[in-house]
């Protein structure tokens, strides 16, 4: 079959009537085998979603899986989701299908959950379609079919009745829009696809008798846009209790990821320009349930396709958009912060008013066993490790006790400092590359360097290098006193995802060698900074894949808060005992690009365990957000700070920020501390 990818809004335009100045929720009614595959489940958390946006009216639900589960597993989603009243119709020739475990048996029998109709609510499904395409306006309806096409295929053969003269082809003729059906495959491995071969007559019929455009949604897409176990595993801290979340866990033994076969025909009718598509044409359904497309000039079937890029940013839309709580589930106030973070004062205050060498914002800073504290800035390819002291005063300090600066290594978003006795090391990502604004990132590699005042080396002159494997943007944290060597880095296959993994310090710096090679640019050979040339670099490195990391956790890099919430650039993270502290915030002039529009600078903090789920929810950092606290402080008369830097140290969690405006007069940069308690909550999965 020859496929065509176009633009998908244009085509669907042209073909369906769709129009962007539509403002009416589309008219839905949805045919589901709930309780087959727990992706019908996470398909309704995406069709409640849409209702809560606007984007859809869910008009009803048939269904026609055998199990006296399924009717109220449904119930108990409209109900969950402040949707009670939709109607469910049952079918009263149900399939029994034995596929997996049926979660909705285990979710339905558990008192947690509640219920709004009773046993004899459920109605028939043909009546249901026939009622509810006749009281809609013409071509207005969408069907989503996510089963076997049982009662579809019996709304097509139906007869005239109270409520339209006319027979199931030609109501659906008049009042449906299309059909988006996930049914069939197209693959290198030809298949007969589940919800076909259950009913075959049944879809047969469905294809031959639809007299309206279908869409359909082959198995291949839904396998490549993979529902992770993370997600579920991580992203519902909200909730005491879920009835999607039960599901999954009852479905199959946890953790596995799930094709989202269902899913994606939800979201075709609300993101249609998320997909590609193949040419018109008319499938069939031959008689061992195998479906064939045959192209055809103004026919009325198209079949959906994903190109890798397509099918992860659907990924990332479906988990987005599924770990948020539902409106009807909305938490006006989240447990309460054991850092102290929702509080400010004086003492919040450790050290402020420091003025550096580089007239910029610091990256990173972290303390010295002797009571220093080194500070990391930028300077284009120059990483400056600077050793400064405490100002707990208000007045400026500017005096500098010395520094050392590493070429070409990369931005020092998080800086580690290691004592080993007398010496101390260095560790930043290195082999970086500039890039055309004369910035270094990247740093396929850490590097661990011993410190030598005023000295300047390259990024080819570390004493020690560390693989973790083919990433890149590295950054390493060190917690010392409990052995831990952890490195955030960019993982190209999971662009949505902040990962990091965790290794013990002794046995990372004992770690066999390897020769690797790493791409970068050519500035550390040649003397010129400037450089965007590519070069190769092979260096003897500790081969860390080959050990067992003592964790591996990652987040979504936006979503991991609550519902509507806005996400700013990451400011650092630090790894101490048993919990990952991350940072993200950003000053109200980087914001606004003015200091007197009045607005707040922001900082939050978020605290994980090691596999990556929340102990301590987001947290608005309010003293940053304070400006007359700030002016008060004598940090800033705009409120402009920008958080750079997290540490945990001798029990205590300190939050770096660069300010500006410590005089209206002056917009100079300078840095200062901020010291909260530990955090001391308790991680409820344990």
């Amino acid at each position: 079959m020859k496929f065509l990818i176009k633009n998908i809004l244009a085509v669907f335009i042209a073909f369906s009537g769709l129009t962007a100045a539509a403002v009416e929720p589309t008219r839905v009614i949805v045919d589901t085998d709930m309780g087959n595959d727990i992706d019908d489940a996470l398909a309704f958390d995406m069709l409640y979603k849409a209702m809560d946006e606007g984007k859809i009216n869910l008009l009803g639900i048939s269904n026609h899986k055998k199990t006296s589960g399924a009717s109220a597993y449904i119930d108990i989603l409209n109900t969950y989701y402040g949707y009670p009243s939709i109607p469910i119709s049952r079918s009263t020739t149900p399939v029994e299908v034995y596929e997996g475990s049926d979660y909705t048996m285990a979710v339905s029998a558990n008192p947690a959950f509640g219920r709004t109709k009773k046993e004899g609510d459920f109605g028939d499904p043909v009546k249901m379609y026939r009622r509810l395409l006749a009281e809609s306006p013409d071509t207005s309806v969408v069907v989503i079919s996510l089963g076997f096409g049982t009662d579809i295929a019996k709304l097509l053969k139906s007869k005239p009745d109270e409520f339209s003269p006319l027979d199931g082809q030609g109501l659906v003729g008049k009042k449906a829009k299309y059909l988006s059906i996930m049914a069939g495959s197209y693959g290198e491995k030809k298949r007969a696809e589940f919800n076909v071969i259950n009913d075959i007559p049944a879809m047969q019929t469905v294809f031959r008798l639809w007299p309206r455009p279908i869409y359909q949604n082959p198995f291949e897409l839904g396998v490549m846009a993979q529902y992770p176990a993370k997600a579920i595993e991580q992203c519902f801290f909200w909730a005491e209790v879920h009835p999607v979340v039960e599901g999954y866990k009852n479905y199959k033994k946890m953790p596995y990821n799930r094709a989202t076969w269902d899913l994606l025909s939800v979201i075709f009718v609300t993101n249609p320009e998320m997909f590609g598509m193949g040419e018109p044409g008319i499938v069939s359904v031959d008689n061992k349930g195998f479906t064939n497309f045959i192209p055809k000039p103004g026919g009325q079937h198209r079949v959906l396709t994903l190109s890798g890029k397509q099918a992860r940013d659907i990924r990332d839309h479906i988990i987005f958009t599924t770990i948020c709580p539902p409106r009807s589930q909305k938490r006006d106030s989240w447990s309460s912060c054991t850092m102290g973070l929702d509080r400010f004062s004086e003492a919040n205050i450790f050290s402020r008013n420091t003025s550096l060498p580089v007239r910029t914002a610091i990256q990173g800073f972290d303390f010295d066993p002797d009571g220093s504290i080194w500070y990391t800035q930028c300077d284009r390819e120059k990483l400056y490790f600077i050793k400064s002291r405490q100002n707990p005063g208000t007045d400026i300090l500017t005096s500098v006790d010395e520094y050392m600066i590493l070429s070409g290594f990369g931005h020092g978003t998080n800086c580690a400092v290691e004592a080993d006795g007398d010496d101390r090391y260095l560790w930043s990502g290195c082999f970086s590359s500039c890039n055309e604004k004369g910035a270094y990132w990247g740093c396929p590699l850490v590097g661990r360097v011993k410190y030598s005042p005023n000295a300047n080396i390259g990024t080819h002159q570390c004493d020690d290098y560390y693989y973790i494997g083919d990433f890149s943007e590295e950054h390493p944290s060190i917690d010392a006193e409990n052995d831990l060597l952890t490195i955030n880095y960019h993982d190209k296959d999971n662009p949505a995802y902040r990962c990091f993994v965790i290794y013990r310090l002794s046995e990372a710096k004992n770690a066999p060698l390897k020769e690797v090679t790493v791409s970068c640019t050519d500035g550390y050979l040649t003397g010129d900074y400037t450089s965007t040339k590519v070069t190769k670099a092979t260096v003897r490195a500790h081969d860390l894949t080959t050990l067992v990391p003592v964790g591996r956790p990652r987040f979504l890099k936006r979503g991991f808060g609550k519902k509507g919430d806005t996400y700013y650039d990451w400011q650092g993270y630090y790894v101490s005992k048993d919990r990952l502290y991350y940072s993200d915030g950003q000053s109200n002039y980087n914001l606004k690009h003015t200091f007197f529009d009045g607005s707040p600078s922001y900082a939050y903090i978020t605290v994980f365990d090691f596999n990556g789920r929340i102990i301590e929810p987001r947290q608005l950092v309010a003293g940053v957000a304070d400006r007359e606290a700030m002016k008060k402080a004598g940090i800033s008369v705009y409120g402009t700070l920008e958080p750079e830097g997290i540490k945990v140290h001798k029990g205590k969690l300190y939050l770096g920020f660069t300010a500006r405006g410590i005089a209206e007069n002056d917009k100079q940069y300078f840095h200062n501390i901020l010291v909260f308690d530990e955090s001391t909550k308790s991680n409820s999965n344990e």
